[in-house]
């Protein structure tokens, strides 16, 4: 029997393909875009930048007051057409109000919007108006107001009346109030509560109470911390039957009792030798 020899090995054998060159040809590159012409460089390197775009960078450089107020003052001389008015203006005098600097440089700029022509208007008014401190600075305030024939509605009066309060001129400010509400202005829940926090610890006990009738009559209800504000003058003042029902009303309008009303309460009640009262109220 003759033996069958074993099948070509591959690795012995090569592939016909590989002995044949390859007759197909290379298919032709993809032509190649046209080169970009080169950029056209503005002959003229001048800047220009309108108000609002000025009043954008004035707004980024809020953490930095002195470089904000140093750009605004530079655009007006180095930018050509640009024209600060009065919305810029009122942007770095808001800066100025929020990092709390010195009111006498937001004056300066009132003298350079004066030179500049700008027409202000009362945002300009209520800015400084919270600046300032009270007395002087208000005084200041409204005559600017008058010289370029402003209006004041109630938003610079509460300004005005925060100003004095903060100030600890209780008297002007209650008279402020006293004029605002005579034009039918009315305080938020916040001003109302500062207000009569101001006037208890000053002792001017009539003017808080008419404030608090003014205040429901004005359909601001009072919170807990009214009442508590009221309890605790009352007691001082040692008008007994008055902080008591006070206290009635509040408890009749659901407020949740918290630790600061009971021991108003409770100093209330041993200031006026009440001590045998305070278990009925404290219970």
């Amino acid at each position: 029997m003759i033996p069958i020899p074993p099948p070509p090995s591959s690795c012995c054998n090569p592939s016909r393909r590989a002995l044949v060159p390859s007759t197909r040809r290379p298919s032709p590159a993809s032509p190649r875009p046209p080169p970009l012409p080169p950029p056209k460089i503005p002959r003229s390197t001048h800047l220009t930048a309108a108000e609002a775009e000025a009043s954008e960078v004035v707004k980024a450089l809020y953490r930095e007051p002195g470089l904000a107020l140093a750009f605004f003052r530079l655009a007006a001389d180095s930018l050509p057409g640009f024209c600060r008015d009065a919305f810029s203006y009122n942007r770095i005098l808001a800066l100025l109000f929020r990092t709390k600097a010195d009111p006498a440089e937001a004056l300066r700029l009132v003298m350079e919007m004066e030179q500049d022509g700008v027409a202000d208007n009362i945002s300009t008014i209520n800015l400084l108006v919270g600046m300032g401190g009270g007395g002087v600075e208000v005084a200041r305030c409204l005559d600017m107001a008058n010289k370029w024939g402003l209006r004041l509605g109630g938003y610079t009066y509460k300004c005005i009346v925060h100003a004095h309060l903060r100030s600890r001129e209780m008297s002007k400010g209650f008279e402020v109030y006293d004029e605002m509400r005579r034009k039918s202005y009315t305080l938020d829940m916040f001003a109302y509560n500062m207000l009569l926090d101001a006037l208890a610890r000053a002792g001017m006990v009539d003017q808080a109470y008419q404030v608090f009738e003014d205040m429901k009559q004005k359909h601001c209800v009072p919170d807990a911390y009214t009442y508590t504000i009221l309890i605790r003058m009352s007691g001082k003042a040692g008008k007994t039957s008055k902080f008591l029902s006070l206290f009635d009303e509040m408890v009749s309008k659901g407020f949740v009792l918290n630790l600061i009303a009971y021991n108003t309460v409770i100093e209330a009640l041993g200031k006026n030798k009440m001590v045998d009262k305070k278990a009925n109220y404290t219970n």
